[in-house]
């Protein structure tokens, strides 16, 4: 109950500071979107941040629990647990149909993921059939979405007698002029190794980065906790290692060309460090098959979904996984803190299985 409660105020607090702070609808274009985000107060931009960074994984926890944990719950911790998952999701939801077709496709993917990984071998053939039929559903609602959202970018925001009709057909962005354009670009965020083949020629010739595409990022990250102001990086959207290659490496004045997780390593040591990063990745997902192994645990398995999901973006640079995760630590002490780990609540957990 004290979880779910303090999830919704802390909703309601981060619904309050994205309206106060002209914030709801981002597609405002990188520079302009982080002068605002400059200019907002340590506090408020905690709290944005703190939610954004971490509500899927809450929506996944709390979805675990609903599946999973059917024995000893009584019905209004089910009903209490219930509204918190569908207040945050359509919170979420909502935003993500005005912001992001990749915010929405992550947000499905992950809680489906979720629940699949931490399933119950307690589960009948019929209610194995539910959970299937349910996430084909929730996967074609996803699917949809995403045109929907394209089509919101494209249709005539004239309200005319047509406006709704168009803003719900799946195909009405297929058949205007920008199609192949559009269509371009996600196969670029697909590929997302394009911007490597462009930065290559010149890094070869230029030399490596060496490092120096990180000193920006982290001095970002970990500025704000040392007491050093970051707001003329926030303000010119110089905060990725992508923005300084771009910068010195190539003609491309676009700080939101696709990009992978490899872009910034390759830049900064060359092909060497995808080696590197194999290994990396490796040991870290071992260490999150650890963490699921304590699946008797309610904070370890809250603990390991936000893992999981600081993991889960492959568009995100090689260095957010590095020191990224400072950024996590305030809010996951805090959630953690209002999560039971008496004996009682664990019980609820022993058909879990990884």
């Amino acid at each position: 109950y004290i979880f779910c409660i303090f999830w919704i105020f802390f909703e309601i607090l981060y619904l309050y500071e994205i309206s106060g702070n002209n914030l709801i609808y981002r597609r405002i274009g990188t520079y302009v979107l982080a002068e605002r985000l400059a200019g907002i107060n340590h506090l408020a931009l905690f709290i944005i941040r703190s939610r954004e960074l971490i509500a899927t994984a809450v929506i996944a926890f709390i979805l675990v629990i609903l599946l999973h944990t059917k024995i000893l719950l009584s019905k209004s911790a089910r009903r209490v647990l219930l509204v918190t998952a569908v207040f945050s999701t359509a919170v979420s939801v909502i935003l993500s149909l005005l912001n992001s077709r990749g915010q929405m496709l992550s947000l499905l993917f992950f809680c489906i993921f979720s629940i699949i990984l931490l399933s119950s071998p307690a589960f009948g053939l019929r209610k194995k059939l539910i959970l299937v039929g349910a996430i084909g559903l929730l996967f074609l609602i996803g699917i949809y979405s995403t045109f929907v959202i394209a089509n919101l970018r494209t249709v005539n925001y004239n309200l005319s007698s047509h406006f709704f009709s168009d803003l719900l057909d799946p195909t009405f962005s297929f058949q205007q002029d920008s199609t192949q354009q559009a269509n371009h670009e996600w196969v670029n965020r697909f590929d997302c190794l394009n911007l490597i083949t462009i930065l290559e020629p010149n890094l070869e010739q230029q030399g490596y980065a060496d490092g120096t595409a990180w000193v920006q990022p982290a001095l970002v990250a970990v500025g704000p906790f040392l007491g050093i102001d970051v707001s003329k990086y926030k303000s010119a959207a110089n905060t990725t290692a992508k923005t300084y290659l771009m910068a010195n490496y190539t003609n491309l004045n676009s700080g939101d060309y696709p990009s992978c997780t490899l872009t910034d390593i390759y830049g900064n040591f060359g092909f060497i460090s995808f080696i590197f990063a194999a290994l990396f990745f490796a040991l870290i997902f071992s260490l999150l098959k650890l963490i699921f192994l304590k699946t008797n645990n309610l904070r370890y398995i809250f603990f390991g979904l936000v893992f999981a999901w600081f993991l889960f973006p492959f568009e995100q640079e090689f260095i957010t996984y590095l020191i990224g995760w400072i950024r996590y630590i305030p809010i996951v002490i805090i959630l953690l803190f209002f999560i039971p780990s008496n004996k009682v609540v664990n019980n609820l957990l022993q058909n879990v299985k990884i």
